[in-house]
C-alpha cells in the first residue's frame, strides 16, 4: 500500500470530504504545478495488472485552455483532503508519470494529457537494445532492469524466493522481440511476486495475508464471484511440446479439489525448473482469494498486489487487487477489481515427458435417418497410460448436438456461443445491459454455412449490450473473428476496448449478413485488459463462433481454456450444469453455491431439490419399496383387505 498519514485515512472515511488534486512537475527548480483551483478539470488514473505479472499505470489529465507545456515532462500526482476543523491539508502520492501525448482542442478550449508510469518504458523498451553482463543473479537482473527504466529496485528483494539464483548465460539472446517488461514479468514469476512501480521504485510484491478489512456496508457497490484456490499445484511448463514438471499438495487436492497455477515458457527458470519450483510452491501453496468488483468511498492508498478482507454479513472474503480505477474531479471515485487467474489444466500423467499422439477424423452420413456424424479424436500414450480427447457433432435437419471431451482451448472469450445459461435464461459469464432480449439456441443453419460450434447467441431490441472482461498481455497481438446473421435494417457492433484502446468491427445498417465471417487481426492493446462489448441497435442479430486468440492470425473456433460446453452439458469455472434432453427447462447443476435440480413443470423454472449441508430439501418425494430411519421403517402393504403403510421396527 502507499504510505499515508493516519489523519488522511480518517478524512478519507469521513461522510463529507473536501478533496483536491495537485499535479507537480518532477523537477527541483521552478516546477510547473496545477491544482483543482487552477485550470485542472479532472484526473483519472487506471492501474491494471495481474497475479504474478506486471502492472502499468495510466493517467489522463483534462485541463481548461491550451497546455502544450506538459510535453516531454514528468509529473507527480497527489490527492489531498482537508481537515475542515484545522484547515490543514493532507496529501497522498499516486505516483510519477511521464507525458505520452498532449491533445489540444481549440474549439472547446481544452487540453487532454495522457501520461504513463515507468512501467510503460519497460513495455516499449527492447531488451536487445541494452547490455547485460552474465552470469548474474535474479536480484542483479532486477536491479539492472530498474536502472534501464529509470527507477531504483525497492528494498526487500533479498527476502523473495529464488532471489539469489545464478543465471549462467543470457536466456534471451536468441529470442527476438523481447521487451523489458517481459523480463520483469519472468522475474516476478521466478520470485512468486507481482511487479509494480511504487513511487520511483520497481517493487516486487509477494502475496501476503490481508492487513486491512473493509466492512461491506461502507462500500458503495460490491460484486463477489467464485473463490480461486486454494492453490495446491504449481506447474512449470514448456510449450508447445507439453513438457511439464509439477509440485502438488496431495492432501489439499483431496480436501479442496485441484487448483493449479501454471507458468509457461519462463526463460529464466528454463534450465533449472526442478530446483526453482520448490520455493515458488512454498510461496503459493494454500493461497485463495475471491473474484470481485467494488466501489469504495474513495481511499486512494491501494496498489496492485495488495490484499484486502471484505466483511459482508459476518463472512470474510479475501481479495487480491489486480485493477484500480481512480477518478478525481472535485470528488474521489475509486473502483477496485480482483480478476482471478484463468483456469489451467495439465496432463499430470505426461508431466516431464512428451506424448505419442494418434489423430483420427471420421465423417459418417446416415441418409435414412437424415443425420451426419462427424468425429475428431486424439489418443495420447505415455508408457502404459492412455488418454483420449474427442469432439463429436451430430447434425439433423432441425438441430445440432455437439460433444467435446477436452479442455484447454485457445479462445480467450468464455461461453463464446452461449451454451451455458443461468436459471433465468441469461448467458453465464456475460453481463447484459440496455433494452432488449438476449438468448441462445442450437444453430443447424449456421453449421450449414461453415460455422463450427452449432450454437448461436441471439440479440434483439432498441439497444442491448453483452460484455465480458478479458485479461491480455500488454503489447501482445490479438485477433478476433465471428460469424453473424442480420437483416438489412438496424446495426450492431463488436468492440474490444479499455481506457486506452478501442478496436471495433461494425455490422452496418442497410446491409444483410447470412453467417458471414467478420475479422479483425493483429491489434495490440496497450493495457492489460480488454472488455468485449457486443451491441445490438434496433435490429435482430445472431452471432456464432466468436473467437479471440493470441497472435496475428485468425483460427477456427474453439472453446475457452477449462470449458466443456455443449447443448446438454456445461462445465466451466462456474460449475457443472446438465440439461434434460426430455423436458425443456429442466436441469441439474453443481456450483460452489449449490447442488440443486430445477424444473419448469409448473410453467416457470423452480428449484425442486437442493442440498443444505447434511439436509436434502425436495418438493416431492416418491419411494418404491420402503422408507427407513432407525428405529423405524415404513413399508407399503398393497395386498389383502387392508392396504396402507406399516411402521416396522428396524431392530
Amino acid at each position: 500500500m502507499i504510505l499515508y498519514d493516519p489523519i488522511f485515512e480518517d478524512l478519507a472515511t469521513a461522510p463529507i470530504k473536501t478533496p483536491d488534486v495537485i499535479v507537480t512537475e518532477n523537477v527541483e527548480t521552478d516546477p510547473l504545478e496545477f491544482t483543482g483551483s487552477d485550470d485542472l478539470i479532472s484526473v483519472t488514473i487506471d492501474n491494471v495488472g495481474m497475479f504474478l505479472g506486471t502492472a502499468t499505470k495510466k493517467a489522463v489529465i483534462k485541463m481548461i485552455g491550451a497546455h502544450a507545456e506538459f510535453l516531454n515532462k514528468s509529473f507527480e500526482i497527489k490527492v489531498g483532503l482537508q481537515d475542515v476543523v484545522t484547515s490543514d491539508w493532507y496529501y497522498i502520492s499516486e505516483g510519477f508519470f511521464n507525458t505520452s501525448d498532449v491533445s489540444i482542442d481549440y474549439e472547446t478550449d481544452s487540453t487532454t494529457v495522457t501520461l504513463y508510469d515507468q512501467m510503460w518504458t519497460a513495455v516499449n523498451g527492447n531488451y536487445g537494445d541494452y547490455s547485460f553482463t552474465y552470469p548474474m543473479t535474479v536480484e542483479s537482473l532486477a536491479e539492472a532492469i530498474s536502472i534501464q527504466i529509470g527507477v531504483t529496485l525497492a528494498t526487500g528483494f533479498d527476502s523473495l524466493p529464488n532471489y539469489d539464483y545464478l543465471i549462467a548465460v543470457d536466456p534471451y539472446i536468441d529470442i527476438d522481440g523481447t521487451k523489458l517488461r517481459d523480463v520483469i514479468e519472468e522475474i516476478a514469476q521466478t520470485t512468486a511476486t507481482t511487479a509494480i512501480i511504487s513511487g520511483l521504485s520497481l517493487k516486487f510484491v509477494p502475496f501476503t495475508a490481508p492487513t486491512e478489512t473493509i466492512v461491506g456496508g461502507t462500500l458503495k457497490t460490491l460484486k463477489l464471484s467464485d473463490e480461486y484456490g486454494v492453490i495446491n499445484s504449481i506447474v512449470l511448463s514448456r510449450q508447445p511440446q507439453n513438457d511439464d514438471i509439477f509440485l502438488s499438495d496431495t492432501a489439499s487436492i483431496t480436501t479442496n479439489g485441484l487448483t493449479e497455477f501454471k507458468i509457461v515458457n519462463n526463460q529464466i527458470m528454463d534450465d533449472d525448473r526442478t530446483t526453482l519450483i520448490t520455493d515458488i510452491y512454498n510461496a503459493l501453496n494454500g493461497i485463495s482469494f475471491y473474484g470481485s468488483t467494488l466501489k469504495t468511498e474513495g481511499h486512494g492508498w491501494y496498489e496492485i498486489g495488495d490484499t484486502l478482507t471484505i466483511s459482508q454479513s459476518d463472512i470474510d472474503y479475501d481479495i487480491f487487487i489486480t485493477e484500480i480505477h481512480l477518478t478525481l474531479d472535485g470528488g474521489i471515485t475509486e473502483n477496485i477489481v480482483c480478476t482471478v487467474p484463468s483456469t489451467t489444466s495439465t496432463d499430470y500423467l505426461s508431466a516431464g515427458g512428451i506424448l505419442k499422439t494418434i489423430y483420427n477424423t471420421e465423417l459418417k452420413t446416415d441418409k435414412q435417418n437424415q443425420e451426419i456424424l462427424a468425429v475428431v479424436s486424439e489418443v495420447a500414450t505415455l508408457g502404459d497410460e492412455v488418454s483420449s480427447n474427442y469432439s463429436e457433432v451430430i447434425q439433423t435437419i432441425n438441430s445440432v448436438t455437439n460433444t467435446f471431451q477436452t479442455t484447454g482451448g485457445s479462445n480467450l472469450i468464455k461461453n463464446s456461443v452461449g451454451y451455458a445459461t443461468e436459471t433465468d435464461g441469461s448467458l453465464t459469464l456475460w453481463t447484459q445491459t440496455g433494452t432488449g432480449i438476449v438468448d441462445s439456441n442450437t444453430s443447424p443453419e449456421s453449421f450449414n454455412y461453415g460455422a463450427i460450434s452449432g450454437n448461436q447467441i441471439n440479440m434483439s431490441g432498441a439497444s442491448v449490450n453483452l460484455s465480458q472482461h478479458i485479461l491480455v498481455q500488454i503489447g501482445g497481438k490479438y485477433s478476433l473473428s465471428f460469424r453473424v446473421k442480420k437483416d438489412v435494417a438496424g446495426s450492431a457492433s463488436v468492440t474490444l476496448s479499455n481506457t486506452a484502446d478501442s478496436f471495433v468491427v461494425d455490422i452496418d445498417n442497410g446491409t444483410s449478413y447470412l453467417w458471414d465471417e467478420l475479422t479483425s487481426a493483429a491489434f495490440q492493446p496497450t493495457l492489460g485488459y480488454l472488455d468485449i462489448d457486443i451491441l445490438c441497435t434496433n435490429t435482430e442479430v445472431s452471432f456464432t463462433d466468436i473467437m479471440l486468440v493470441t497472435g496475428d492470425s485468425i483460427v477456427p473456433w474453439q472453446q475457452s481454456n477449462g470449458e466443456i460446453l455443449n447443448s446438454q452439458v456445461s462445465l466451466n469455472s462456474e460449475g457443472i450444469k446438465v440439461n434434460s434432453s426430455l423436458y425443456e427447462g429442466d436441469f441439474t447443476q453443481i456450483t460452489p453455491l449449490e447442488f440443486a435440480g430445477y424444473s419448469s413443470i409448473s410453467g416457470s423454472s423452480q428449484r425442486t431439490f437442493y442440498l443444505n449441508r447434511d439436509i436434502t430439501h425436495t418438493k416431492k418425494f416418491e419411494a418404491e419399496d420402503q422408507l427407513s430411519m432407525d428405529p423405524i421403517k415404513v413399508v407399503p402393504i398393497t395386498t389383502g383387505s387392508v392396504t396402507g403403510w406399516a411402521f416396522v421396527s428396524t431392530q
